[in-house]
């Protein structure tokens, strides 16, 4: 098992990311904040693939909801990717510096 926020679980180079069946420690990409993604495996072990304000999908910074740690940069906040209706918070409180 690994962690999605902080990698731990991972060796070096891989990050954390979340299937529909569980978690997996995979090749991680070279997208960093910001960078357009079509799924996880486009962004760096630090960022996850979401949805940003335009609608277009970007590697964003990933934080804990809960304790907001990694802190976000300026003009940024930690939040939720949750899913699902009614909504289901994310493993390991996963969030999204947006």
């Amino acid at each position: 098992t690994c962690n999605l926020v902080t990698n731990v679980g991972c060796a070096t180079g891989l990050g954390c990311i979340t299937f529909a069946t569980g978690k997996a420690c995979i090749k991680v990409g070279l997208g960093g904040a910001g960078v357009l993604c079509t799924s996880s495996e486009d962004c760096t072990s630090t960022t996850v693939c979401v949805n940003d304000a335009s609608g277009k999908k970007t590697c964003a910074q990933k934080c804990n909801t809960a304790s907001g740690l990694p802190k976000c940069g300026v003009g940024k906040a930690c939040q939720s990717l949750s899913t699902g209706n009614p909504p289901k918070t994310a493993p390991d409180d996963l969030g999204g510096c947006l």
